[in-house]
């Protein structure tokens, strides 16, 4: 065979060397396309708001691998929502292609609490809100020892104190207490002798005062009365605004507790 291509013309063995060229290069490019799914469009189903455990058992004709990159915590979520995809949706890709997908977190993360007592309220507030937590209560205590502004005394979750550094969930409410100035106004006394402790409290609050209780209580509070107080309301009609009342509690008519000194 190749004695008789030497024998033909050269402009024949030329155009049989452009027909196989020709011939190998569709056979390339045929090959090519099969690899590469060449012109193949398949467009990217919607994810979002979709459950991804519910997504894993659908039927998923065009062999899409789902990848979970990142999860994020958002409050009335629940978890393994699907809030974000790449590709998005509508995109037009090959089959078998990897679809990257961010859900909602199923556990609330736990945060360092960022505040120490005696900054300012302001500065409270501002750390509170930037670290993901809320503002719950802001509860004033008047002090002796503050002469102007406020700070913070503690801060309180549930009912219970808590202190710097004290891992707590992501959006927990914070009850904030502040020391606040007594004031310079004279207001007038309260009367309290004779009443339960939790009258006494209930009233000596509503008047913007705050209440010591001597002694030690050591069972239903119900059952003592208050027998003494200091200021006396008989003998000082008017006192500080929101200054403390000291008050000596007895069961029902027997002798009045003592404090650690011995005083009424």
């Amino acid at each position: 065979m190749w004695e008789k291509l030497k024998k033909q013309p050269l402009w024949v063995n030329g155009m049989i060397a452009i027909f196989l060229f020709l011939v190998l290069l569709f056979m390339v490019l045929k090959m090519a396309n099969l690899f590469t799914r060449h012109g193949e469009k398949i467009a990217v189903p919607n994810l979002i708001n979709k459950s991804f455990g519910v997504l894993e058992n659908e039927d998923n004709p065009h062999d899409f691998e789902y990848v979970i990159t990142d999860s994020m915590y958002l409050p009335g979520k629940p978890g393994g929502v699907i809030i974000d995809q790449d590709p998005k949706p509508s995109s037009f890709v090959k089959n078998g292609r990897k679809i990257y997908i961010s859900v909602t977190s199923y556990e609330v993360p736990k945060l360092p609490f960022p505040l120490k007592e005696g900054v300012s309220l302001r500065l409270a507030k501002s750390l509170i809100e930037n670290y993901g937590f809320k503002i719950g209560k802001v509860i004033e205590k008047p002090n002796d020892m503050v002469k102007s502004g406020s700070f913070v005394l503690e801060s309180i979750v549930g009912g219970k104190k808590i202190k710097y550094g004290q891992l707590l969930k992501k959006g927990s409410v914070i009850d904030i207490v502040i020391a606040v100035s007594v004031g310079n106004d004279l207001v007038p006394n309260v009367d309290l002798i004779g009443l339960s402790i939790q009258d006494a409290v209930s009233l000596a609050n509503s008047r913007g005062f705050q209440l010591r209780i001597n002694g030690i209580i050591e069972e239903d509070s119900s059952v003592y009365k208050v027998e003494f107080q200091k200021p006396d309301f008989q003998t000082t009609d008017q006192i500080l605004e929101g200054s403390t009342i000291e008050i000596t509690v007895s069961k029902n008519s027997e002798t009045p507790l003592l404090n650690e000194d011995g005083d009424l």
